[in-house]
């Protein structure tokens, strides 16, 4: 396994491991089959049924499954930012407000943007995160 450097808040998502829930996935990529560890998936990304994983080493997997499965997979640091994207707050860099959504930049140097419904949302769930010890 590569060494990868994650953000602050690890060891990844005490909570997740009360939900007696597995920190991995499995994913069929091209013909292959690959075992995630969900602490590695910075970011989902939706296109039509597919799904592309996107992970700390700069990789991404394309996945038969729609963003919907894998946000009920995914454990509760998951957050859907935008119809066709779920983010794992740990990879937040920065974030800056705009008039109607924010734009999030990833450790990776990515940035995404909310949609103008999720931003409230956006922010109480970081509000709840920084609650929860980790």
């Amino acid at each position: 396994m590569t060494n990868i450097k994650y953000c602050n808040g690890y060891p990844f998502c005490l909570q997740y491991n009360k939900k007696e829930r597995s920190d991995k996935i499995f994913v069929k990529h091209n013909k292959n089959d690959h075992i995630v560890q969900c602490r590695e998936i910075v970011f989902c990304k939706s296109e039509k049924q597919y799904t592309w994983l996107y992970l700390a080493d700069n990789t991404r997997l394309l996945a038969s499954r729609s963003l919907g499965v894998f946000e009920q997979l995914l454990p509760d640091c998951f957050f859907r930012i935008h119809h066709d994207t779920l983010l794992n707050l740990h990879f937040i860099k920065t974030i800056l407000k705009l008039k109607n959504s924010v734009a999030i930049t990833l450790t990776n140097g990515v940035c995404l943007n909310t949609s103008c419904r999720k931003k409230k949302a956006f922010f109480d769930k970081l509000k709840s995160q920084n609650n929860n010890p980790l």
